[in-house]
């Protein structure tokens, strides 16, 4: 403990001393002059309750060649670990006050680091299978080019505004991102997937604090949820505790459904995305407004394929999407499967309704007809 207090106050001084000193010698051109092209200020949040499907329709989208995909959670200026919250209103505040505050997140993104040196990695299944995606990223050209990005958002000096650091953070993101595969076109939108419980605040505070910021929530099936988040959980939740946190959340999406436009928010859900992959990705696109491509039909991260999210057996597993997820409600027994439909299937049904009066669903058009 005693080592901490010196260690905090020997890297305040580096940010603010050493590094605009080195900011003023240092060019990295590749990164820099990477800003022009992948900056933009339409940023697509996957937004939902995690085990939803947010992950798989991450690397659905990350072949694509006009969008920046930022792989995993997006966690930069997240403080909250219960994932109530986006970001923290004091933090951001300091960001958008000083480039000083800024260097210093950069520096101590605790992310950001793992995937310098580690990579991007999820673990899945009794035999803990992993998969992992090597990411490197260098912190000073990540600062020189999140502040270029600011300049190119016309924003010179502070205050800045909410939405010009968080577009100017995912610029710097991707820029730095040494061995980035989709660097060469220029892009239309960022997308980035947060994972959380108070939907419609966040959802609230997304689209007001973005100027072109849109969202897409996957809907799944209670049974197929419960089943699924029970098996993350590892038994940390009682299973009438993780059935009252998916009422809960079909309560808060209800809520938001009522408030939502449908030019900046859809609804899909898991089952559609699973099993009408390719259609479901061309309405995407078009909320998007990107041309559809085959290459979202198969799941990727920075280019590479990545075996599917499932603790189900399959001997084919990579690249290539597992329906047998859609089966994860079978694993509950008879009496919990009783439970979740006397609880949960009234409510998902009633925003899956609500969402279809309001156009923010969409449905494939075998659904439809069916």
């Amino acid at each position: 403990m005693k080592f901490e207090a010196p260690r905090a106050a020997l890297a305040w001084r580096y940010c603010k001393y050493v590094t605009p000193v080195l900011a003023a010698l240092y060019r990295d051109s590749a990164a820099t002059d990477a800003v022009d092209q992948l900056l933009t200020r339409q940023t697509c949040i996957i937004l939902q309750i995690g085990r939803s499907g947010g992950t798989l329709l991450l690397r659905l989208f990350d072949n694509h060649p006009s969008l920046n995909v930022r792989p995993y959670h997006y966690m930069w200026l997240k403080s909250d670990r219960m994932h109530n919250d986006w970001y923290d209103d004091d933090d951001i505040g300091r960001l958008a006050t000083s480039l000083d505050a800024t260097w210093r997140r950069v520096v101590f993104d605790a992310r950001l680091h793992r995937y310098r040196r580690f990579g991007f990695a999820k673990r899945w299944g009794k035999t803990a299978e992993t998969s992992t995606i090597h990411i490197d990223i260098d912190c000073l050209p990540y600062f020189l080019s999140f502040r270029k990005a600011l300049k190119l958002l016309g924003a010179s000096s502070p205050p800045y505004s909410a939405s010009d650091v968080l577009t100017a953070e995912l610029a710097g993101f991707f820029a730095s991102w040494k061995n980035y595969a989709n660097r060469t076109d220029p892009k239309a939108a960022n997308i980035i997937h947060v994972s959380i419980n108070n939907y419609a605040h966040v959802g609230r505070k997304i689209l007001s604090s973005l100027d072109q910021g849109k969202i897409i929530t996957i809907l799944r099936d209670p049974s197929s949820w419960v089943a699924s988040y029970r098996k993350a959980a590892r038994g940390e939740e009682s299973f009438d505790e993780t059935v009252s946190m998916y009422e809960r959340y079909l309560e808060d999406v209800a809520i938001f459904t009522g408030q939502a436009d449908p030019e900046k928010v859809i609804f899909v859900e898991f089952s559609s995305l699973v099993e009408n992959t390719q259609e479901v990705m061309e309405r995407l696109c078009a909320f998007l407004n990107v041309a559809p491509k085959q290459s979202l039909r198969l799941p990727t991260t920075n280019g590479e394929e990545m075996t599917p999210n499932t603790s189900f057996p399959d001997q084919e597993r990579k690249g290539r999407i597992d329906s047998n997820v859609l089966r994860r409600g079978q694993l509950l027994d008879e009496a919990q499967r009783e439970v979740v439909a006397s609880r949960l299937d009234g409510p998902y049904d009633q925003v899956i309704a609500a969402s279809r009066e309001r156009g923010l669903l969409y449905r494939p058009v075998a659904l439809k007809q069916g």
